[in-house]
């Protein structure tokens, strides 16, 4: 490979790590959003944001709005809508447990069950 080529080729997977760690980035910011606003919440062990059942999501939409601008996010979000999409997306992701702590507890339960069959 060329010279060139090989620049090229570096050139086209910087910008795709960079291009993957912005979408990252926003995801993260959406996630703080809706968890600053009751809407979410983390798990206590775990990353994993969880959805508090019950909660209208007006709240995560009013404090991204008010952050956004309060020019919190406008080196990070080309607009916007692009911050409230994030938020969004974010909300619909959650589940209502842990994806760890319920892989976990099912364990469990089949390790209790495996147990008491001898």
């Amino acid at each position: 490979m060329s010279a060139s080529a090989e620049r090229e080729r570096k050139g086209i997977m910087s910008s795709s790590k960079h291009l993957l760690e912005m979408q990252e980035r926003k995801s993260a910011i959406g996630t703080e959003i809706a968890i600053q606003s009751g809407v979410l919440e983390r798990c206590d062990y775990h990353s994993d944001a969880i959805s508090v059942t019950g909660r209208n999501s007006d709240s995560a939409y009013r404090l991204g709005n008010a952050q956004f601008t309060a020019g919190g996010f406008s080196q990070v979000f080309g607009d916007r809508r692009e911050m409230t999409d994030y938020r969004k997306q974010a909300i619909e992701d959650a589940g209502l447990e842990c994806a760890h702590c319920a892989k976990h507890e099912r364990r469990l339960v089949h390790l209790s069950r495996a147990s008491s069959a001898l």
